[in-house]
């Protein structure tokens, strides 16, 4: 059956533009536009002035004042061609301002041209931030690009590099910002951990739990096993802290921050599960006993249920002070803790360990190099660096700054840095801790 172009125009190009996000403000049809003749524009508003100025042009989109392109229907029954291309170009050199695209589409084949020169644009190389052009509808080219990001894989995963990149940016650190929790050259993977992560993965459980004591790794661990799983998978990082709004309406702004498509935090979980079949996607969430949300026990309970029955794992993390809270209720599992993948211990939770000797003297090498520190350790130092990892980072930050090569438990200079560490930790109110030390 042949269609129309009305048909194509009303049955595909609309429905598109409005998955994209365009408002029927935006889109402008052939009854009313205005042309640039020489130095004067001129509003065309009747079907015989449309006649008499030129052919008509079906799809004028507009967004904020700005003319972005013009689409040009046509029948189904035959290709595209370069009379079509040229017609769909002057429609966009005489509107005002000029439109920088014309999109020609017989509903099967989308071609896309930029104004100036009639080329082409090629939908395998343009990109816009990363990100390809959607695959249904490679349109678009200068300021009106960025309407056009599209759901694809490729794309997705692009959003998530970014993303667990933002979702750090506090805990990051470097040389020159060596203050921050997370800091890669200083950071030793636990073997057993990966293992038990890998398990999880491949399990039908949807939540994993990093549980430890202040100072143990857990944020470390968080940072590192995910800058590992977004090499082959999506990945999403967020601190516990930051999800003011809860965990799917906070990814959803997320995404629709970047993406054209507008999608609330149901339909958009159903989009990534169904884009994603054949991978797991996994979010990150650190120091879920900081969040400030009431029942913050029973958002991540639901959430882990909606996971289970989708293509999504959940790993968080929790002080282990703190952790009983979330697997009990007055003497009752919480839904969370019936969704909790169980460890190698058969433990609903995975208990930070200290390194092994191989990890642990990979993590001195490192520590050493970074910190140009070829000194000694009294052993009873290295006991309890090995069990708490943030002692270690204290002494190297001591051994720097005092030159001193040898350090044991009588550096005066340790508890000063110490206590400063620990202060620092304090979220809130640390005027009050500073006078109760």
């Amino acid at each position: 059956m042949k269609n129309t172009e009305e048909d194509i125009k009303q049955k595909i190009i609309m429905p598109f533009l409005k998955t994209l996000g365009f408002e029927d403000d935006e889109l402008q049809f052939e009854q009313s536009f205005s042309l640039k003749l020489g130095r004067y524009t001129v509003r065309v508003d009747t079907s015989k002035q449309i006649e008499t100025a030129s052919p008509r042009l079906d799809i004028l989109v507009k967004r904020q004042g700005h003319n972005l392109f013009v689409v040009e229907a046509k029948t189904d029954e035959n290709a595209l061609t370069d009379e079509d291309r040229d017609q769909a170009i002057s429609y966009a050199r005489l509107v005002h301002p000029m439109a920088h695209l014309a999109v020609v589409t017989n509903g099967k084949e989308f071609k896309i041209y930029k104004v100036g020169d009639k080329s082409e644009i090629d939908k395998n190389k343009t990109k816009m931030l990363g990100y390809k052009i959607d695959q249904e509808m490679e349109v678009i080219y200068g300021e009106a690009l960025e309407y056009f990001i599209g759901y694809s894989e490729e794309n997705v995963q692009v959003f998530c590099n970014a993303q667990v990149d933002e979702g750090m940016k506090t805990l990051l650190g470097s040389r020159e910002n060596r203050d921050r929790k997370f800091i890669p050259e200083l950071f030793v993977p636990s073997r057993k951990l990966d293992k038990n992560v890998e398990d999880f993965l491949a399990s039908v459980k949807p939540v994993f739990a990093l549980i430890g004591e202040s100072g143990s790794g857990k944020t470390c661990a968080m940072c590192g096993s995910a800058r590992a799983k977004i090499k082959n998978s999506p990945v999403l990082f967020y601190r516990a802290i930051n999800l003011t709004e809860g965990i799917t309406k906070s990814i959803a702004n997320d995404f629709n921050w970047t993406f054209s498509s507008y999608f609330d935090d149901i339909a958009l979980f159903k989009r990534l599960n169904k884009l994603f079949n054949s991978k797991k996607i996994i979010i990150f969430i650190d120091g879920v006993d900081e969040w400030q949300q009431q029942n913050k026990v029973e958002l991540l309970g639901d959430f882990a249920v909606k996971c289970r029955n989708g293509n999504f794992k959940l790993i968080i993390s929790c002080k282990s002070g703190q952790w009983d809270k979330y697997l009990n209720r007055a003497g009752t599992p919480t839904s969370l803790s019936e969704e909790l993948f169980l460890t190698d211990e058969k433990m609903k939770g995975y208990l930070v360990e200290s390194f092994d000797e191989e990890e642990f003297h990979e993590l001195i090498m490192k520590y050493r190099a970074f910190y140009d520190f070829n000194g000694l350790f009294e052993s009873s130092v290295l006991d309890e660096c090995r069990r708490s990892p943030f002692l270690l980072r204290v002494f190297f930050e001591v051994a720097q700054k005092t030159k001193c090569t040898n350090l044991t438990f009588g550096v005066i200079d340790f508890y000063h840095e110490y206590f400063k560490a620990v202060i620092e930790r304090i979220p809130e109110d640390k005027d009050k801790a500073l006078h109760t030390t």
